[in-house]
């Protein structure tokens, strides 16, 4: 008696089993995941060979931008640039032209962040001065600089090097922070 019970609860029990698994969703077989996947963002909108200009709240040419690529988000400020060429006001006794390998423009506080063989000239000669650097931000509203990393100075007279710098361009005011080595040519 006990033998044919024993059959029945474990014929029973094994189809209940079968007739479980068998109504289970496939998700709940798979293995959960133990931690979140960051996903990279990928631009809303991306536009190649840009030339573009902004302007102030008086109209006047602020900069000009010539970029390989300008990649967009929705939801940031930002614009990132490969590549850009920012010159400024064409009509200003002292212009100035920046390149890098990529940029990013904070649109709301009107500020370029730039990196990887950052270049600033001004000119015209012979006042030409010419900043290298590996990290630069250039303010758009005020025309001021400033870089935390290693730089070099050069113009027509002298030759600076250093670490981390701010300068007003237009008005000719630099302030150099650490490790500075000057040379001075007397002409």
């Amino acid at each position: 008696m006990i033998k044919p019970f024993v059959l029945m609860a474990t014929a029973a029990t094994m189809i209940a089993t079968f007739l479980l698994i068998w109504d289970s969703p496939p998700e709940s077989f798979l293995r959960q995941p133990t931690g979140q996947v960051e996903q990279a963002p990928v631009a809303d909108s991306y536009m190649r060979d840009v030339q573009m200009r902004a302007f102030s709240v008086s109209g006047t040419q602020q900069f000009a931008i010539l970029a390989e690529q300008i990649d967009l988000f929705t939801g940031k400020q930002e614009a990132y640039l490969v590549k850009p060429l920012i010159s400024s006001r064409e009509n200003s006794p002292d212009q100035l032209s920046i390149t890098a390998s990529l940029g990013v423009l904070d649109r709301a506080k009107n500020r370029f962040m730039l990196s990887g063989d950052v270049r600033l000239e001004t000119y015209p000669p012979p006042r030409t001065t010419v900043l290298t650097t590996d990290q630069l931000s250039y303010f758009g509203d005020t025309g001021l600089v400033a870089s935390e990393a290693l730089f070099e100075l050069t113009n027509q007279q002298a030759r600076i090097r250093g670490k981390g710098l701010t300068a007003d361009i237009q008005n000719r005011i630099y302030r150099f922070e650490e490790q500075v080595s000057a040379v001075y040519d007397v002409r």
